[in-house]
């Protein structure tokens, strides 16, 4: 039998005023990536969670990379925000993200990685819409100084257009619980 369970558990350790948040990352085979993402992920859920009404409590996150053909954090933060959604945990807002990278003077939104071939860099931008404000920028490569403001704003206009689409996984995964 499987238990479905929603929202902060107790670990029976935990015992500080507000929660802890764990994350389990499946399938990111190079243990640097690992480090990173999970790094990012903690750090840009954890701002948008109110911890402090779970004292004592441990919010647990597994995520599962099936495959990464580039783009992988992105649409990780992405995922857990829907779980989060999902989950009735209270939290500030929905958080969108978008990879997007920089090749000559072309951005390229959300690239495989044979589109990422020759790029200059670019960056993993997460967003929570309704407040207006970054959750984390994750800036990699060799971006030139004068590019990087033209880049964080196209990666924030991107990650904004997926707000409808979000919305719209959460209706209809209302719907389907009716």
């Amino acid at each position: 039998m499987i238990k479905k369970r929603f929202g902060p558990d107790g670990d029976g350790k935990w015992e500080d005023s507000y929660a802890k948040i764990t994350l389990n990352l499946k399938g990111v085979e190079d243990e640097t990536k690992l480090a990173e993402y999970r790094a990012e992920i903690i750090s840009c859920i954890s701002s948008v969670i109110f911890v402090q009404k779970y004292p004592g409590k441990v919010i647990d996150i597994e995520i599962t990379v099936i495959s990464d053909d580039g783009g992988a954090l992105s649409t990780a933060l992405t995922a857990v925000s829907l779980a989060l959604a999902h989950s009735g945990i209270e939290h500030v807002g929905l958080t969108t993200s978008a990879h997007v990278v920089l090749r000559n003077d072309e951005y390229i939104t959300d690239p495989s990685t044979s589109e990422s071939e020759g790029v200059i860099g670019g960056v993993t931008f997460s967003f929570v819409p309704n407040l207006g404000q970054s959750t984390g920028i994750n800036l990699y490569g060799r971006v030139p100084i004068e590019n990087v403001k033209n880049l964080l704003e196209f990666a924030r206009q991107k990650a904004i257009s997926l707000v409808p689409v979000i919305h719209k996984a959460i209706v209809k995964s209302v719907d389907e619980m009716k």
